[in-house]
């Protein structure tokens, strides 16, 4: 028996998920229904798209669009819940029926959102780093030169540590990693190295240009992120260290030091 092409399966894929989309609309689609339509397991998809969310975009469906602003609205009503209650509880904490409580839902809606609490822990730590992305793309957009892309990126980085409810967040992350290391991994995946990765990324034709040094940027950019990490640390998550230096003070010195350190 012939083997479907890589073209056709996706093929199959974006009919299935035409056909269930349009039947149940975003919010109600699942994953496992349009794989289970086009006869392909759930991995299978996430080979072509990286979630529900691209391939609803790829299908483009103007008659179904009307759905998606009151679906993301009550995603970002569960994620803002799931913020407060994560940084209160912990991971270990917090269920997934006191979210659903917390924001007037059944537990079997919640999970036509996020399938896990560990989905969800992952996706509130995801919210952080692409609002910080969005920032980097607006400076660029803006014809920001790429000394000041770098310095508005780690203000954006250093300025959530004025956000209660992240400076929670990382206050239980660094509690109850050692007893589940899986939120170490995602906090910093979903954070630091992922904001380090696009960092690298923004500066790599500069490399290849020869504009700045050939060094290893995601390295660099660890260098730099790291220490703005630790002064939110020290000065912000924990209690009863007098504030030595101001956050412009650490900004501007932070960065001047990385963008020397990368200049020719």
């Amino acid at each position: 028996m012939r083997k479907n092409t890589r073209a056709e399966v996706r093929e199959k894929i974006l009919s299935a998920g035409k056909k269930v989309f349009s039947e149940k609309g975003y919010a109600e689609a699942t994953i496992s229904e349009i794989a289970s339509l086009a006869n392909v397991s759930p991995a299978t998809i996430y080979i072509y798209f990286s979630g529900k969310k691209e391939l609803f975009d790829t299908l483009n469906l103007p008659e179904l669009e009307s759905l998606r602003p009151e679906y993301e609205k009550k995603r970002n009503e569960i994620l803002s819940a799931a913020l407060i209650l994560f940084g209160e509880k912990g991971f270990e904490g917090t269920t997934m029926d006191e979210i659903a409580k917390e924001i007037g839902f059944t537990k079997a809606a919640l999970y036509q959102y996020f399938t896990s609490k560990e989905e969800l822990f992952s996706s509130v730590l995801h919210e952080s780093q692409l609002n910080m992305n969005a920032k980097r793309i607006k400076l660029s957009k803006a014809g920001a030169n790429w000394e000041d892309v770098v310095k508005g990126i780690g203000r954006s980085y250093l300025a959530m540590g004025n956000q209660p409810e992240r400076t929670s967040i990382l206050r239980s992350v660094i509690r109850d990693s050692g007893k589940f290391p899986e939120i170490g991994s995602l906090y910093y995946n979903q954070g630091l190295a992922q904001a380090c990765s696009d960092i690298a990324a923004y500066l790599e034709k500069l490399r290849d240009t020869g504009s700045i040094k050939d060094v290893n940027l995601k390295l660099a950019a660890l260098v730099y992120l790291g220490s703005l990490l630790s002064y939110n640390i020290l000065f912000k998550v924990i209690s009863g260290i007098d504030k030595e230096f101001t956050e412009k003070e650490m900004l501007d010195l932070a960065t001047e030091i990385f963008l020397n350190g990368l200049k020719k």
